[in-house]
């Protein structure tokens, strides 16, 4: 095995046994981060806990897994480590990441009589569910493989060496997979290295951009220069096809770890999903889909894309043009900072729907107020390929801030108007940059580098 394999998860799921033995089996030294701070703290845990607090715990525990070595052992680690984005970056760096997913009962069994304070001063069964139901969705993002922590120590060494020496997949299910790739339009050579990354035997499984069409997006070169720069052996693709239903089977059967979903399946993907978030359900769409855990997990990074870019906006009225997806994602976003939001649109019944969606105001083109108006999105197509814009010259003032969520060109007819108004001006690659970080932080845990990524996009 040439690489670091990091085993985590909740207190009693077994992570210092499996090391042990998973250490013995391979001939890869162990390294338990518990023991090396106390070891480093030279006194217990629980010790540190009572008389220092969780707060000094958690520094010794950061510091260890700075300085754990680059090449392959066997790493076991705390249950609160991946809470800590630092953590999940440094831990992911040449390493493949199985989560032992315990229940709550069987950690109240295992854990009963523990000398460690608790943390919330419940009893030791709430504080259990209490605490994994906090930290799953950050042991998901953190996690590349899951395994059942109820098995017994033998059957969870026998599957992740499985994986790492066989890979996660039955040949039945890569022979199926590849069939979507195979016949993809995509490029010959991408096309034969998606092939030979399902179920690849010790890699971080792989992702993908789904939609129709979508072998124009930039997203697998903006994951290749991140999957460098972090250490990560995954692989980034393009999933193109007539209906998401196909994908989304794709998914399961290959192991994919995420999908990034664009134009048309936004919508119609959240039927095929297990759980969505709030902003999800709230928004209507879906561009996030975590494999984990043998469920389906729907996010929306869209609305943090634009909301990011807005944060330090003055004024209070802000128009949204569209009403498609991402003109719900924006005025989900500009909700959220607070602003008075009016939908205007070419086509009046799906602005109203949309704003009544969202208790905001809808408006005709024609009634658009340039003296009352603060913050301008563009969420529709226009300025795409350079061609037309939704408002004209003399509609634009110099207090206005104007996002136009077009990318490309990055300087849209509408960017250069209000540019030449003296506005402030943000271009659709902001939106781009702080949507693919979340979602990035949706699929291994922590938030990337945004400069790489705009570096990406000026290229």
């Amino acid at each position: 095995m040439n690489k670091r394999i990091v085993l985590t998860g909740f207190r009693g799921s077994g992570k210092t046994t499996a090391g042990a033995i998973l250490s013995e089996r391979t001939d890869l030294p162990l390294y338990d981060t518990d023991a090396i701070v106390e070891a480093e703290a030279c006194c217990q845990i629980h010790e540190i806990f009572s008389h220092d607090g969780e707060a000094a715990f958690r520094q010794i525990e950061s510091k260890v897994i700075r300085e754990l070595p680059a090449e392959p052992c066997i790493v076991a680690t705390g249950g609160g480590t991946v809470l800590n984005p630092e953590n999940v970056m440094n831990l992911r760096k040449g390493s493949v990441v199985f989560l032992l997913d315990i229940s709550p009962e069987t950690a109240r069994l295992r854990i009963s009589g523990s000398s460690r304070p608790s943390l919330t001063g419940k009893s030791v069964g709430d504080e259990a569910a209490e605490l994994i139901s906090q930290r799953m969705p950050y042991y998901r993002m953190a996690s590349d493989f899951c395994i059942d922590a109820g098995l017994a120590s033998e059957e969870i060494i026998d599957t992740i060496t499985g994986i790492m020496n066989y890979g996660p997949c039955r040949f039945e299910d890569r022979k199926a997979a590849s069939e979507l790739f195979t016949g993809s339009s995509m490029p010959g050579e991408i096309k034969k290295k998606t092939i030979s990354r399902i179920g690849l035997a010790g890699a971080v499984p792989f992702c993908a951009i789904a939609g129709n069409p979508c072998l124009h997006s930039k997203s697998p070169a903006v994951y290749s220069t991140l999957f460098d720069q972090y250490g990560i052996d995954s692989y980034y693709t393009y999933m193109q096809a007539d209906d998401v239903l196909t994908i989304v089977n794709v998914m399961k059967v290959a192991g994919m770890k995420g999908l990034s979903v664009t134009i048309p399946f936004k919508e119609d993907v959240m039927e095929y999903l297990d759980e969505i978030d709030v902003h999800s359900e709230r928004i209507g769409a879906v561009n996030t889909v975590l494999n984990s855990c043998g469920r389906l997990y729907g996010t929306n990074t869209d609305w943090i894309g634009i909301r990011e870019p807005l944060r330090d906006s003055t004024g209070r009225n802000a128009v949204v043009f569209g009403a498609g997806g991402a003109a719900r994602a924006a005025v989900y976003a500009l909700m959220d900072l607070g602003k008075s939001v009016t939908i205007i649109n070419r086509t009046p019944e799906r602005g109203i729907s949309l704003a009544d969606h969202f208790g905001c105001t809808f408006k005709s083109p024609g009634d658009f107020s340039p003296e009352d108006t603060d913050i301008i999105i563009n969420a529709t197509s226009l300025g795409m390929n350079g061609m037309g814009s939704p408002l004209e010259e003399g509609q634009l003032r110099s207090h206005m801030t104007v996002f136009d969520l077009v990318y490309t060109p990055p300087k849209t007819p509408l960017l250069e108007m209000a540019e030449a108004a003296g506005c402030r001006c943000i271009p659709g690659t902001e939106m781009f940059v702080f949507q693919a970080a979340e979602q990035f932080r949706h699929f291994f845990g922590f938030i990337p580098d945004k400069g790489a990524i705009r570096e990406v996009l000026d290229k």
